[in-house]
């Protein structure tokens, strides 16, 4: 077996992988790899209960069909549906509460950095709702007292 880094490459392409003992007779094995970048434009929603288990939509380019396609929330990564090349589904795992990064790999390796904040949020809890009744007609102003409300 023999490990060694992928050099840079300027866009996404596909280029034959070979070996050499000598720099001069390198094999013919025909195998590719593919440098392929994935880029988040967007995703919704941008927030969800720290328990977990919101899905996600992300919106981007450069998403492959692969069963190593991820999301990773923070340093928790997750498997991603794909939808298309540009846009895939993850499902949110529990978390702490709090801001983390989100972002995508078709390698479950080598991620996006690109700084997308997504944000755990504690849980909401409803203490009292006041009125307990109304007209069925509605119009009733109603306050609900609690713990967590996001302001929305």
């Amino acid at each position: 077996m023999v490990e060694c880094p992928s050099p840079r490459s300027s866009r996404s392409e596909r280029v034959n992988v070979e070996v050499s003992q000598d720099d001069q007779a390198f094999s013919r094995s025909g195998l590719v790899f593919l440098y392929q970048d994935v880029f988040i434009s967007y995703f919704y929603p941008q927030g969800g209960p720290s328990a977990g288990g919101t899905q996600v939509n992300v919106h981007g380019s450069g998403f492959l069909n692969l069963m190593s396609l991820r999301c990773k929330f923070g340093d928790v990564s997750v498997p991603a549906t794909w939808i298309s090349p540009e846009e895939l589904w993850c499902v949110t795992p529990p978390g702490m509460e709090g801001e983390v990064e989100l972002e995508v790999s078709n390698n479950n390796l080598d991620f996006s950095s690109f700084g997308n904040k997504y944000e755990f949020q504690a849980k909401t809890t409803i203490l009292r709702v006041t009125p307990s009744r109304g007209h069925s007609g509605g119009n009733t102003e109603v306050t609900v007292v609690g713990t967590n409300f996001l302001n929305t």
